[in-house]
């Protein structure tokens, strides 16, 4: 992770995003979350005090080699043990049907083939095993959608790729998973351009 991504990019999102509105999204995505776990695109760690308490372990994946240090710090305060892996969403270093859940928050909006990384999600779950997801989409329509396409470029290079207009629903059912459950709504937490998220539950079928 270079300077900008860390220094300015990800402590302006930790800000932004470590608020108990969104800590309370994050507790209902998590509260589905057993067995065996990997978190992708773990970043600062905001997820870590929201799990379950029997969550104990965790195989988080990062693309930079150490963790931030926000990580660390948070995942010692709520008692989490990390396996932490470093590697690519869209190709995930982990065996077929090795995990009981995948957590993705937040992440899905700022990688270049989520669709690629969605079918991995499928293929690390078990038979069974879900992933619980909580992600920012483009508007419905309107000026907030207009306003979205037109910031787009801007966010897409100042913060490393995060994409306003991604129809993030639609790559979910458009892959093997099943979607269990999925909310869309404004967080007001959030500003205007990221305040629509989905959240939900989508569920691997049987080998």
């Amino acid at each position: 992770m270079g300077w900008w991504e860390r220094r300015v990019v990800a402590a302006g999102f930790d800000r932004a995003l470590d608020v108990p509105a969104i800590h309370a999204e994050r507790a209902r995505t998590l509260a589905r979350a057993h067995g065996t776990i990997l978190e992708v695109g773990v970043g600062t760690g905001l997820n870590f005090p929201n799990y379950p308490s029997a969550a104990r372990r965790l195989s988080v994946l990062s693309r930079e080699g150490p963790l931030d240090e926000r990580a660390n710090q948070r995942a010692r305060a709520a008692g989490r043990v990390l396996d932490h892996v470093r590697g690519d969403a869209a190709r995930l270093p982990f065996l077929d049907a090795q995990f009981d859940t995948v957590v993705c928050t937040f992440v899905l909006c700022s990688l270049q083939d989520p669709a690629a990384a969605i079918a991995e999600f499928a293929r690390v779950l078990k038979p069974g095993g879900q992933l619980l997801f909580l992600e920012h989409v483009r508007a419905p329509g309107g000026a907030r959608r207009f306003l979205q396409t037109i910031a787009n470029p801007f966010s897409r290079a100042l913060r490393c790729g995060c994409q306003l207009t991604r129809d993030t629903a639609s790559l979910l059912r458009s892959s093997t998973l099943a979607i269990e459950e999925l909310e869309e709504y404004d967080l007001a937490a959030l500003d205007a351009l990221h305040r629509r998220v989905i959240r939900g539950v989508a569920v691997a079928g049987s080998a």
